[in-house]
């Protein structure tokens, strides 16, 4: 049977066919492609190849946001709210938690021991393997300089009563991330505590990626969505690598629609579409008889 193709590349990022990056910024999830006047209804199309650089961060605008505070008098805190800049990607939890220090250090919570220069924190997020979770470690802040450290320029204060930080999830979806609970303050007040996640972190948000095509109608598909063509995972893909989409056996889709003009989205497992920050998208399609 006679089988033509559909190429579709960067330039199908705009409607207009013609990308320019400096005007169209990301994401770039919807690759479009117009057909003219051509129906395609009666035909069938399938899915050869796709290519695209896992460019989709952790971060977004529903997880970016939490609060830490350090105790100042004997029962005061002072509170800094965080916001995580848009479209960062933590690979784990040890870069979560190096943000963290960054956060304490532009507000004077750490103090600097004065023979290594190494800085003295009071709060840290580690891995937790054992209880496949995370861990936030909290110890005393102390009421005075304690020998061998010096107090940075800037530095917050003491606080009245030797107390823990505390950290403080709202109602974003930060706390997804670290497996804790939401809008909920972790404080060890008068003794130094260790809280493990309750539940297992979500530090890498999209664990799947669907591939959706107007033109396409899956029959089979059991969560209501017949425009899914194909799903695949990023499993041992590093950040800012290649991965390479190619269905070990074509799967060809019945098209019922006289529309001219051809959208091929991604969306994540959920089917929010997925935050690609990379153009360098292409996606080979098939169209038969």
């Amino acid at each position: 049977m006679p089988i033509s193709n559909l190429d579709l590349n960067q330039n199908n990022l705009s409607r207009s066919g013609v990308f320019t990056p400096s005007s169209q910024p990301a994401p770039y999830n919807r690759l479009f492609a117009n057909i003219g006047s051509t129906s395609l209804r009666g035909k069938k199309v399938a899915l050869q190849k796709a290519n695209l650089y896992r460019s989709w961060p952790t971060i977004n605008d529903a997880n970016n946001t939490f609060s830490i505070s350090f105790p100042t008098g004997t029962t005061t805190y002072t509170t800094v709210s965080v916001s995580i800049p848009l479209n960062k990607n933590f690979e784990s939890v040890a870069e979560l938690d190096n943000f963290l220090k960054t956060v304490m250090i532009a507000n004077g919570m750490y103090l600097i021991n004065s023979t290594t220069g190494d800085y003295l924190y009071w709060m840290t997020i580690i891995a937790n393997p054992t209880d496949y979770g995370v861990s936030l470690v909290e110890t005393l802040v102390p009421t005075s300089l304690p020998s061998g450290y010096t107090a940075p320029s800037g530095f917050i204060g003491y606080p009245s009563v030797s107390r823990t930080m505390k950290l403080n999830t709202d109602s974003s979806q930060f706390n997804l991330l670290i497996g804790f609970a939401a809008s909920s303050s972790f404080d060890g007040a008068a003794s130094a505590i260790t809280f493990n996640s309750t539940f297992c972190p979500q530090l890498n948000p999209t664990s799947s990626i669907r591939m959706t095509l107007n033109l396409a109608n899956n029959s089979l598909a059991l969560n209501n969505d017949s425009s899914i063509i194909y799903t695949f995972t990023a499993v041992d893909t590093p950040w800012g690598s290649m991965i390479n989409v190619e269905p070990q056996n074509l799967v060809w889709y019945d098209i019922t629609t006289d529309s001219n003009v051809v959208i091929c989205a991604f969306t994540d497992q959920n089917g929010n579409p997925l935050n690609i920050r990379d153009p360098q998208v292409s996606v080979l399609l098939l169209i038969s008889d």
